[in-house]
Order: C-alpha cells, then structure tokens, then sequence
C-alpha cells in the first residue's frame, strides 16, 4: 500500500503533484486522512483533475465527515461520491433540548447574526468535557487553582513564571477516571482517549451526507443498531455515479505490459503451438494453456495488459 504526504500548508501546485502521481498508479481506491480545512482543498483540486469520476473510490476518515457542518456548498460539491465516517450520537430528548436552548442563547446574544447556531458534535463534546471536569473537581476535592512558584533563576520565559500547578495530578487523575452518561454518550477515557460506541458510515451525496451504515466495535459493519441489522452496507453511490461498484483498479496511462514467457519446443502443440501468419508475418500462440491463462486474466477484479513472448 503506497501513501503519500501531503503538507498542512501546502499550495495547489504540491496538492496536484501528488495528485498527479496517485492518477499515474493502478489503484483507484484512496484513503484519505487529514483535517478537514486540506481535505476540502484537496477533493477541489482532484475534481478539476478528473479524479471524481467514475472508476474512482475516496474513503475519507472522520476528520471529514465529522465536521460536515463547516464545509461549504463548493465543499459538498467538489466530494460527491466520497465516503466518511463520522461519530454517532443518538437524537435523544437531551440533545433536543441542548439544541433548542444553545439556538435561543445564541439569538439573544447575537440578534443580528441570521445564521442559527446548532448543536454540532464538537459543542456536544465540549458539553459533556467541561461537564467532566466540574464532576472529577468536586470528586477530587479541589478547592481552588494552586500554582507552585518556580525557583528563583529557573524560568526562562514568562509562561515559566506562572508555576506548576499543585492539584495538577490530583485533577488530571480524577478526569481520566470519570465517567457519565453525558449528552453525546457515554463519557469514558481510555488511555486518555473518549471512546466511541459507534461509528456512522456516511455517503457524501447532493448537499450533505445521508447514512449508509454504522460501525461498532462489538460487531463491526451492518445497516442499523440492531442485532439483526444486515453485516452490510447500504447502496453507495460513487463519485460519477456508475452503475456497478468500481473494480479499484486501472491500466495506468504510462503502465508497464505483463510480458508472459512461452517456451519455444516441438511436441504437444495442443498445449502450446506457436507459428507465424504466412500472409501477415504475424506470430501466432495457441494452444489449451495459452486458453486457461486467458480465461483466469480476463476474471481477475482489475485490468491487466499482457502479451506472449516466445
């Protein structure tokens, strides 16, 4: 498997040369995994260098489908067909109500602003973390921020004059072992990690993403959150819209031929036979085997260029 950097500030010339070179290789299956500001950029550029059409396959991780609210409508645009995931988060009565009064905060404090602020996933998750550390303070008997001062030459810079904190450790140990059932979920650390009941599967199509699937850690793929749900994905649709699944795999425009080596020898000529065309000059390889190798060639789930070499 092949990966390619590409630069958080990269400019469109580094983006298309790497672009470039990806178009150049036989695989059409690309997994993308960056922040959504350079993923946005990127799936621009691989528009206008004809990589969204079909035959192409982008999988996208959740550093893009999670924050399908930033993206603009050029955004959208420019990733039909891509498929991402993005954490799940059940509609339940609490986030309901979390939605409503953060929508009527925000059109009292900013009564001019016409855009309607909503619980996105990232206002969820700071809910419940800033809801965490009120609980691990209390849990942990914290009365007040304590700083201990540095010693007197050590501090290089004026950050290191502000002093270590003396309920750091005690504070940072009552957070990692809180947990709560909070708005977005189960709140739970794991090696400092928030970990994640469910994965949503989604399938970037006209102006936003509709659900294909879900993702869990006890039984993997399947169409809903249940039990009986089928270990399937729903119908995607790729970019360019085909109407079968895309191999994933191409001839590339500067790809080498597969040179297959026949033996040259008499005896057995319904195994193999070469002669040469008496009018053309041609040569010609028949034969069973040269049948079988091109039956097994024309089954294989991606395009090979071959020819005989006697």
């Amino acid at each position: 498997m092949d990966r390619a950097s590409v630069p958080s500030d990269a400019d469109d010339a580094r983006i298309d040369a790497v672009l470039y070179r990806l178009m150049a290789m036989p695989t059409r299956v690309f997994v993308v995994h960056m922040l959504y500001p350079l993923a946005a950029r990127l799936f621009r550029r691989a528009k206008k260098a004809g990589m969204m059409s079909e035959e192409y396959v982008w999988v996208a991780t959740d550093g893009v489908g999670g924050f399908m609210d930033r993206l603009s409508p050029e955004d959208v645009d420019a990733m039909q067909g891509v498929v991402s995931l993005q954490p799940y988060v059940e509609l339940t009565d609490d986030v309901k109500n979390f939605s409503a009064r953060l929508r009527e905060r925000s059109r009292l404090e900013n009564p001019s602003d016409t855009d309607v602020v909503d619980s996105t996933l990232m206002r969820l998750w700071s809910y419940d973390t800033a809801w965490a550390i009120a609980s691990a303070v209390e849990a942990a008997g914290v009365p007040s921020p304590a700083f201990q001062a540095p010693q007197q030459g050590t501090a290089l810079t004026d950050l290191d004059r502000l002093g270590v904190s003396a309920t750091g450790a005690t504070l940072l140990k009552a957070v990692l072992a809180t947990t709560f059932d909070g708005i977005a979920g189960k709140f739970k650390l794991v090696d400092g990690q928030l970990q994640l009941q469910a994965y949503e599967v989604v399938n970037i199509i006209g102006k936003g993403a509709r659900t294909v699937g879900f993702w869990t850690p006890e039984s993997g793929i399947s169409q809903d959150l249940n039990p009986d749900s089928a270990k399937v994905l729903k119908q995607i649709l790729w970019p360019g819209e085909p109407r079968s699944t895309p191999k994933g795999w191409t001839v590339p425009p500067n790809g080498r031929m597969l040179r297959v080596a026949v033996p040259v020898k008499n005896g057995f000529k319904e195994f193999v036979d070469i002669s040469v065309n008496s009018t053309t000059g041609e040569t010609q390889i028949t034969g069973y085997c040269i049948d079988v190798f091109d039956e097994v060639m024309k089954n294989l789930p991606y395009p090979v260029s071959y020819r005989f070499c006697p």
